[in-house]
């Protein structure tokens, strides 16, 4: 992993915490709610009745016989038209195959060499713009490439295309009515990312929702005005909430930071569906490394934590921010 010093500033030392890694709905008791197309195949039986009308036009030849005072035999052609209606009933059997709606995926096979596409879709509300401006960080290259960059070491030597947006016109602004709570649980958030979400996960072409949120994560205990963002179960859907990411010092990389932190909860990381190549869990701290070098370490969840891991990043490489151990966790995965 690429490690250099002195970029950037020393982050304010607020007691900030919470990247967390929560259920689908921020408690136990709602599952993982996702937008989806898929294929199928089906079989069915109908029967149906119908009403028609229709006129026609014939010509015909024909010979007879008659009998009258006379008997004899003649041949003769004769147009005509007519009108009629009728009604029938039938019944059929049939099979077909095509393409229709089904059921989204998780993160199951994320990693997996069928992946082809993997796209990061971003919505906002109003006042809640992630940051997209250079300012000398990262060579004056935009704070997204940080994210872009611990993707692609997720995925290893083989990695699907990434779709990941760099400026604001390439993400979307939700409308001004859309989300405008202080405080939010998880299953209004689901709730946003079922009507907003456009990118729906599919077995070859994944994708991850983010929300940026101009408000505070709420659970059972009430407001968590520390919690920088949230990983919602396996739905694939993260809330990074503005004001308090903007309490940091430097936010451009700390919200990246915390994007690839959640995105580490996304995927599977600690122990968290992606099985562990060596023991790393740190269990007394949930699905978290026990590496202090890595972005999955706890203390990263907070201000002075975040600061002192960003202290690390440097201005000429592409800092790797995940540990080995996260990094094998998922070049192991089918």
């Amino acid at each position: 992993m690429t490690r250099a010093v002195t970029l950037l500033a020393a982050v304010a030392a607020l007691a900030l915490g919470g990247c967390d890694d929560e259920p689908a709905d921020g408690a136990a008791d709602v599952g993982g709610v996702m937008d989806a197309g898929g294929e199928g195949e089906g079989e069915g039986e109908g029967e149906g009745e119908g009403e028609g009308e229709g006129e026609g036009e014939g010509e015909g030849e024909g010979e007879g016989e008659g009998e009258g005072e006379g008997e004899g035999e003649g041949e003769g052609e004769g147009e005509g038209e007519g009108e009629g209606e009728g009604e029938g009933e039938g019944e059929g059997e049939g099979e077909g195959e095509g393409e229709g709606e089904g059921e989204s995926v998780g993160r199951d096979g994320l990693f997996g060499s069928d992946v082809e596409t993997f796209t990061v879709e971003v919505d906002y509300a109003v006042g809640a713009a992630p940051e997209t401006r250079r300012e000398g960080l990262l060579n004056n290259r935009s704070p997204w490439t940080l994210f872009e960059t611990n993707a692609l070491a997720l995925f290893g030597d083989d990695p699907p295309m990434l779709i990941v947006p760099r400026e604001l016109d390439e993400m979307e602004a939700l409308p001004a009515d859309a989300a405008p709570l202080d405080d939010y649980r998880g299953r209004e958030i689901l709730d946003l990312a079922e009507v907003y979400r456009d990118t729906p996960s599919r077995p070859a072409e994944r994708s991850v929702y983010v929300i940026w949120l101009n408000g505070y994560y709420e659970d059972d205990s009430g407001r968590r005005d520390t919690v920088l963002g949230v990983s919602l179960g396996d739905s694939g859907v993260i809330a990074m909430f503005k004001p308090v990411l903007e309490r940091v010092s430097n936010t451009p990389i700390a919200e990246q930071t915390t994007l690839v932190h959640e995105f580490g909860h996304a995927a599977g990381l600690v122990n968290n569906g992606l099985e562990q190549v060596e023991d790393h869990h740190d269990s007394e701290h949930g699905a978290h490394c026990s590496n202090e070098d890595c972005v999955m370490f706890w203390l990263v969840e907070s201000a002075a934590g975040l600061g002192d891991f960003l202290g690390l990043l440097g201005g000429g490489d592409d800092p790797v921010l995940f540990g080995p151990e996260c990094l094998d966790d998922a070049r192991a995965a089918e």
